[in-house]
C-alpha cells in the first residue's frame, strides 16, 4: 500500500509549475519534483524557483534548488546564467553558481545544440 500511496504522490507532484509572464520581459516559475528510488528506498522532494529576463534576445535568469523535506538546514546556493540563442536550435551560455553569501562557487561557460 505504501508503495501505492508514493508512486501516486510522485506522478501528481512531479510537474512543472508554469512561468508566469509579468510583463515587460520578466517572467518567473517554479519547478517541483518528487522521487522514490526503489533499490535504496531513498525519496526526494524538490522545489526549484526561478526568475527571469528577456532583453536584446538574451535570457537572463536565476533560480535555487531546495529540499522540501529538509528545509531548515538549507543553504541558499543560486544559479545565475545568461543564454544567447543564436540558431534556431543552438544557444551559447554562461553560468555562475553562488552561495548565500554570493561568494562565486562554479564559472561556467559552454555551448547547447538541439538535433
Amino acid at each position: 500500500m505504501k508503495f501505492i500511496a508514493l508512486t501516486t504522490a510522485a506522478l501528481l507532484t512531479a510537474t512543472t509549475i508554469n512561468a508566469a509572464e509579468l510583463g515587460g520581459g520578466f517572467s518567473a516559475g517554479a519547478k517541483l519534483e518528487a522521487e522514490y528510488n526503489f533499490d535504496t528506498e531513498a525519496e526526494s522532494i524538490t522545489a526549484t524557483p526561478y526568475a527571469g529576463y528577456s532583453m536584446w534576445g538574451i535570457n537572463w535568469g536565476v533560480e535555487t534548488e531546495l529540499d522540501m523535506q529538509n528545509l531548515s538546514d538549507e543553504e541558499l546556493d543560486l544559479e545565475w546564467s545568461m543564454k544567447y540563442p543564436f540558431l534556431d536550435n543552438a544557444e551559447a551560455y554562461l553560468k555562475v553558481e553562488t552561495n548565500e553569501d554570493l561568494d562565486t562557487d562554479d564559472l561556467t561557460v559552454g555551448a547547447s545544440f538541439k538535433f
